[in-house]
């Protein structure tokens, strides 16, 4: 019998932090945030070489999550069957929001948006990491060979409970809001402004269209695949029963 993991592909800014949440919340010990064993920021993403070493110290492993996972760098291991998903956001909010974290949390006041909005490492970055390339037709080959789950952000509750009805049936979806920006109103000023908006949406080409194709296609295909109920499902997840994190779990992760 093969044995499951669940390979979280984690997108800067798209409620990731929830989503590791849960991951610990579920799997306790069992979880752990990756990352490359020797690599630079710039090098490469973690690897089945990187798998192997870490089943050494996690033999039950069951899920993973990083910024280093990616959609387009194959795992491979006899006996598992891998099971990838992640997150995306609508591509012009993101950016925008990643420009404000800047800003605000890492205290850059000087930042000229202008010059940062050039920055290669930002530019489709939803694209790049699930298939290292800018191209959404790619991205949209390795979502479909691997029958990647893609949930939305704007629909966060949804996507959990289609995530755990059509994937991972044993995920506790119950959480907290985690890492929730308390003022958006330099990314709402960039959304608005019609130069900065433009200058978003030009430095997102691909993921605007691969955000279209998941939004339109794919995301809706989930939902007929859950079937009726999926409203009153979300719902009862929204009621609170059980929307909390399980502590005791969260604790052994961190053991």
């Amino acid at each position: 019998m093969s044995r499951p993991l669940l390979v979280f592909v984690h997108i800067n800014k798209t409620a990731g932090s929830p989503v590791r949440y849960i991951l610990r919340s579920s799997y306790g010990s069992r979880h752990c945030d990756v990352e490359p064993w020797q690599a630079d920021w710039d090098e490469a993403p973690f690897s089945t070489t990187d798998l192997r070493r870490l089943r050494r110290i996690y033999p039950n492993l069951a899920s993973i999550a990083g910024h280093r996972v990616t959609g387009y760098a194959d795992l491979h291991e006899n006996g598992t069957e891998f099971t990838y998903f992640t997150f995306l956001r609508d591509p012009l909010k993101l950016c925008a929001s990643r420009f404000q974290y800047h800003v605000n949390h890492r205290k850059k006041k000087g930042l000229v948006f202008e010059e940062w909005i050039q920055r290669d490492w930002l530019r489709n970055a939803q694209t790049k990491r699930i298939a290292g390339t800018t191209s959404a037709d790619d991205a949209i080959r390795i979502i479909q060979a691997k029958s990647m789950f893609v949930g939305l952000t704007e629909r966060f509750d949804e996507s959990m409970v289609l995530l755990k009805a059509l994937r991972a049936n044993d995920l506790n979806i119950g959480y907290t809001p985690v890492n929730v920006a308390r003022n958006d109103d330099l990314a709402r000023e960039l959304l608005t402004k019609p130069s900065t908006r433009k200058a978003l949406m030009e430095a997102n080409e691909a993921d605007l269209e691969l955000y279209e194709y998941v939004r339109t296609e794919l995301y809706p295909r989930f939902a007929r695949d859950f079937g009726s109920g999926l409203d009153d499902a979300v719902a009862e997840y929204r009621s609170g029963a059980g929307q909390k994190f399980d502590r005791r779990k969260v604790a052994l992760y961190r053991l």
